[in-house]
């Protein structure tokens, strides 16, 4: 989520094309675990955070990690009007 969409831990941030004030995304990274499992989630203003599996709100966000090669291929500035994206490929 952070090299995807320049979300940061706890940090609010509306500018990333992963931000919906619409309904917040649970990411499939964990997060920790202790009493029960943490995973990463993106709230509706934004802020990267980590909730516990068991909050029945928010929809799913996946992230496909890219070798730093295939990273530095990339346009785009992360923003939901000009998100990340293969230079040939259509936004």
């Amino acid at each position: 989520i952070v090299a995807a969409g320049s979300g940061k831990y706890n940090t609010v941030n509306s500018t990333y094309y992963l931000y919906n004030p619409n309904a917040w995304s649970w990411s499939i990274s964990p997060s920790t675990c202790s009493s029960s499992a943490y995973v990463f989630n993106i709230h509706t203003n934004g802020r990267l955070y980590a909730a516990d599996i068991y909050d029945p709100n928010g929809a799913i966000a996946p992230v496909i990690n890219l070798t730093p090669e295939y990273f530095k291929t990339l346009i785009g500035t992360g923003t939901m009007e000009n998100p990340f994206r293969a230079e040939n490929a259509e936004p």
